[in-house]
């Protein structure tokens, strides 16, 4: 169980790190895919809900987690 829940988490890992292209261009699509089958997930649905996520990166007021200067502010 602890091996399965370690595997779970590091293709959750993956599949986020290739929808923000970074592995070789060449890998992005099948490492995203291949661990989205892991975590029940389709890559492509997934990266389009994500960068909808990332859409206003670092702005203030309409970014979901906006860089503050402080982190526990933003925390509680």
């Amino acid at each position: 169980v602890p091996v399965a829940i370690q595997l779970h988490i590091l293709c959750n890992v993956y599949v986020h790190n290739a929808c923000h292209r970074s592995f070789p261009r060449v890998l992005n699509r099948i490492v995203g895919e291949l661990c989205g089958l892991v975590v029940i997930a389709r890559f492509a649905s997934w990266e389009v809900l994500h960068q909808r996520h990332h859409q206003y990166s670092d702005d203030v007021e309409k970014d979901p987690h906006p860089v503050g200067p402080k982190y526990w502010p933003f925390f509680f």
